[in-house]
């Protein structure tokens, strides 16, 4: 173990096939802990309210990262007053406002209708490349961008076009997409993150940013009605929505982008429905169908197709 916890723990990774795969295997443990994450939620939303739940997410992470990292962040006080405003911005993107939205949207969409709305993250990145925003989008990563949003209509929409073209959009659905979209600038800001830096101890300052942005707005939503009450679907909710889906998830997330890229690394976003369908099967006894196999298959090809010139060196 390092002896600053907040280094960059992939650093000192050997040459050969581990340590190329590391960036893919975070990022797939990601969509792995955000595929929880959907549930969660929707299973906690009539207790708790969006702000309230979005506090509670980073307070949770924040209880679990800043103690290991206090002492980085104290040994790294002069980059973090260089780089506040850097941490400010991506705090109020990519946690701050992302998270409200996301639990705004689910007081009344769906979980199939938000798996299908992750979509969106790498078309939007691509979008904003166009528009000289972040990096440069390959043919090549626009084609498996393509392969895998197939294999996602084909997960959400069990196979059926029927079941596809009946998909009703709600409110819910407008906040989650504006969400996404939030999303898709942190993942380009995380990319394009200079930082002198160790990446938890940046994460570690993200956490405390956003609490304290958070904090109002969690209040302000309690004296106005907002809901916090502590049933086990609550608690559980937001423990692992904060341990394992924000201090975890946004750990792997980071680590991944910061070598993968932007573009290739939000594709693996097309795993999170896939997640949730095999925690369905082993949790929930639910059946897994040949529509859960060749979605599967079609998001991997297409990860792999726009993975396929090898990840990019990191910052």
């Amino acid at each position: 173990m390092p002896a600053d916890p907040g280094a960059d723990w992939g650093a000192d990774a050997g040459a050969g096939w581990l340590a190329r795969a590391a960036p893919y295997i975070a990022l797939t443990a990601a969509a792995a802990f955000w595929g929880g994450t959907w549930t969660a939620a929707r299973g906690s939303y009539q207790d708790v309210s969006p702000a309230v739940m979005a506090f509670s997410r980073w307070a949770a992470a924040g209880s679990v990262l800043l103690p290991l990292l206090a002492a980085s962040l104290w040994r790294h006080r002069a980059a973090l007053r260089r780089e506040w405003r850097t941490i400010a911005l991506l705090s109020a993107v990519g946690a701050i406002f992302f998270n409200y939205m996301i639990f705004r949207g689910t007081q009344t969409t769906t979980a199939i209708n938000g798996a299908l709305l992750n979509a969106s993250v790498p078309i939007y990145i691509v979008l904003l490349s166009l528009a000289g925003v972040g990096e440069r989008s390959t043919a090549g990563r626009i084609a498996g961008i393509a392969i895998a949003l197939v294999g996602l209509v084909v997960v959400v929409a069990h196979g059926s076009w029927q079941r596809l073209t009946g998909l009703e959009f709600v409110e819910g659905d407008l906040w989650i997409a504006g969400a996404m979209f939030l999303w898709g600038l942190y993942t380009i800001g995380i990319r394009g993150w200079n930082s002198a830096l160790p990446p938890l101890t940046g994460l570690a300052a993200i956490a405390a940013v956003s609490v304290f942005g958070l904090a109002p707005m969690a209040a302000v939503e309690l004296a106005y009605g907002g809901r916090l009450v502590p049933t086990a679907e609550a608690v559980y909710g937001i423990l692992y929505v904060g341990v394992c889906g924000t201090a975890g998830a946004y750990v792997l997330w980071n680590y991944g982008i910061r070598r993968v890229g932007a573009a290739g690394g939000s594709l693996f976003l097309y795993l999170i429905p896939v997640f949730g369908a095999i925690f369905a099967v082993t949790i929930l006894s639910e059946e897994i169908a040949l529509f859960h196999l060749a979605g599967t298959a079609l998001i991997v090809t297409g990860i792999l197709v726009a993975n396929r010139e090898g990840a990019a060196p990191g910052p």
